[in-house]
């Protein structure tokens, strides 16, 4: 008997292989696949008419109130070319990006001083995920001294299945990948692979997280067994992510252990171990904005 589980990787697999794969339509005015520029044109959200801007809240010293977290399904069933079974399915398998994932990569939050290029650049940190086709962070209404904001955001589909076969010279060569960009709706990527060539067989796992525990603070790890040794990877950085960002680390380490063979007319004749350890670290600071100028283009003090 299939348990729930089962059906529901069988049919994310059976989706993401449907819509990577399917043979373009014949007619051009037909396609299979919606348009995501155009759903992003029809429902863009702009600033209410009326609202003052940015440089007269900030002036009036007005505060963030409420922050709503938007978040659209994977396809828009509104749209006739996207209420079809096929994306029906596509939003009842997807696990949306859970609010708080989003929530914590804002750089403000309620009750704060409003600052309008806070807000800029929050969209642009969201949108630089690989689980966002966009994002959008719009001021829709003051009162009291207080300004409500709105974040929209788009998923798209995040698990991705491959499988590849081939054949040279004689050896046939194998592999299969698991990657999935937003595990539970955490913005956690992770990957499982494995391949059979010629040359050598390998499993491998990568792990990516952005902000640990809620922080600023990155991991990315990655390990391959192979037939002929081991390569591990990790990397642990806290980057300038955003302008204001007064300082950056991070370390990396990566250690590589492998048996490098010799040939001759397609025999082993000689082998030699291989290995390397390396390690890095760094720090950099920033003076941070100055009049809301940052880098190279600041003008010199006093001019």
């Amino acid at each position: 008997m299939i348990d729930s589980t089962s059906w529901r990787i069988a049919l994310a697999l059976l989706l993401s292989a449907t819509t990577c794969c399917l043979p373009q339509p014949a007619r051009a005015d037909a396609p299979i696949l919606p348009s995501s520029q155009a759903r992003t044109d029809e429902q863009r959200i702009e600033r209410p008419p009326g609202l003052p801007t940015d440089q007269e809240l900030e002036a009036s010293g007005a505060r963030i109130g409420n922050i709503r977290i938007l978040r659209r399904d994977l396809f828009d069933l509104s749209r006739p070319d996207e209420n079809t079974a096929l994306f029906r399915l596509g939003n009842r398998l997807h696990i949306e990006t859970r609010e708080a994932t989003i929530a914590n990569q804002l750089l403000f939050s309620s009750g704060e001083p409003y600052v309008g290029r806070l807000l800029q650049e929050s969209e642009r940190i969201l949108r630089t995920t690989r689980y966002l086709r966009d994002a959008t962070i719009v001021p829709v209404a003051l009162r009291d001294g207080l300004v409500d904001v709105d974040v929209i955001t788009e998923d798209v589909w995040t698990f991705n299945p491959g499988v590849s076969f081939g054949r040279k010279g004689g050896r046939s060569s194998s592999g299969f990948e698991l990657e999935e960009l937003n595990l539970l709706g955490r913005g956690i990527q992770i990957t499982l692979g494995a391949k059979s060539s010629v040359d050598r067989d390998s499993k491998l796992l990568i792990f990516r997280d952005r902000q640990l525990g809620r922080s600023w603070w990155g991991l990315d790890a990655q390990f391959a067994d192979n037939s002929d040794g081991r390569v591990g990877e990790m990397k642990l950085e806290r980057p300038f992510y955003s302008l204001d960002t007064r300082w950056a680390a991070g370390v990396a380490v990566r250690d590589d252990e492998r048996i490098d063979s010799r040939y001759d007319l397609g025999n082993i004749i000689d082998q030699y171990e291989v290995g390397a350890r390396l390690f890095s670290a760094y720090v950099g600071r920033s003076s941070g904005l100055r009049d809301g100028c940052h880098g190279h283009g600041c003008a010199p003090s006093g001019s």
